[in-house]
């Protein structure tokens, strides 16, 4: 017999996010500052060589003013998904949008949730994760044996940097699944690892 997975780790998340879509429409994300002629960003990972149990802002791509990075997973079993903020400075960044596109979590088993969000200035909102089958039918996790794009988040920098601008994790929780009890539940942060990075704009 299935049992139902606990869906108040979905639930919280789903708030959190529509929180986020609340403050933006509220104003809550700013307005939309331009960028200066011929300003170039660099993005660099803190850490280009995850370990096991990691989620980390991976090596990015970058055009002009633009780039791009991706929120990796890596070695987690049974990763069903996570929710998490974005934090960074917004006085010379700003968030472009997202693509969902090759997420580990997406591999035509399941039914997926991915967005991304912004929030109050300089925080977006992000939920990533697999969806409970009919009628609340288990579906597990997928194991993530080296690292994976999770979401891909794009930004522009908008001013000059005096110094590097950190990007980081707030907020943060991940979901395994346990394939012998048919449950999933959130992983102690003690148990993970996050890693940043970082911007900067010349």
């Amino acid at each position: 017999m299935n049992r139902r997975r606990n869906s108040t780790w979905l639930a919280a998340a789903s708030l959190l996010l529509f929180a986020g879509l609340l403050t933006l429409a509220c104003g809550g994300g700013g307005g939309d500052p331009v960028t200066p002629p011929g300003l170039n960003a660099t993005w660099t990972p803190a850490n280009a060589a995850p370990g096991a149990m990691t989620i980390n802002m991976g090596a990015g791509v970058s055009s002009g003013a633009s780039f791009s990075f991706p929120v990796q997973v890596t070695r987690i079993d049974d990763f069903f998904g996570a929710a998490f903020r974005v934090t960074f400075d917004p006085s010379n960044a700003a968030f472009s949008g997202y693509s969902a596109a090759g997420s580990v979590i997406d591999d035509g088993g399941a039914t997926v949730l991915i967005s991304a969000a912004l929030g109050a200035p300089g925080e977006v909102l992000i939920n990533a994760t697999r969806q409970q089958g009919p009628g609340g039918a288990y579906v597990p996790g997928v194991d993530v044996v080296d690292s994976a794009t999770l979401i891909t988040l794009n930004f522009r920098a908008t001013a000059a940097t005096q110094q590097p601008n950190d990007f980081a994790f707030s907020n943060r929780e991940v979901q395994t699944c346990n394939d012998g009890t048919e449950t999933c539940s959130a992983v102690p942060d003690a148990n993970l690892t996050w890693s940043g990075g970082s911007m900067q704009a010349r």
